[in-house]
């Protein structure tokens, strides 16, 4: 990963943005000790639009090879909201992770 923001006693602290080794955006909001304490959590990939698959923060960059377009198993993608380090699916950001792939990932990554 790669950050992007302030440090302190050698962790991240104040604003910054976290990026996949690739550029892509992962993470951005306010730090404390290291951890994202508000902020955002994006493109995660959802095993339903109420959890996270297998219970986890799992980006959608680092797991197209899940996405099957043959299968009638969906995945979705969606950012997470950050509030006071508790992560919530933020409203409005559920979407078809075959097709975030397709409108994002594709183009960038290729």
């Amino acid at each position: 990963m790669i950050f992007a923001g302030g440090f302190k006693d050698h962790q991240r602290n104040g604003e910054g943005i976290e990026y996949q080794p690739d550029g892509v955006k992962a993470k951005e909001g306010i730090w404390k000790d290291g951890k994202l304490v508000d902020g955002f959590i994006y493109d995660v990939l959802l095993a339903d639009n109420k959890s996270l698959f297998n219970d986890e923060i799992k980006f959608l960059v680092d797991s197209y090879s899940l996405i099957s377009m043959d299968s009638n198993d969906e995945l979705l993608a969606s950012c997470l909201k950050v509030e006071a380090g508790e992560k919530i699916i933020a409203q409005g950001t559920i979407k078809d992770a075959a097709e975030v792939w397709d409108e994002y990932y594709d183009d960038k990554l290729a």
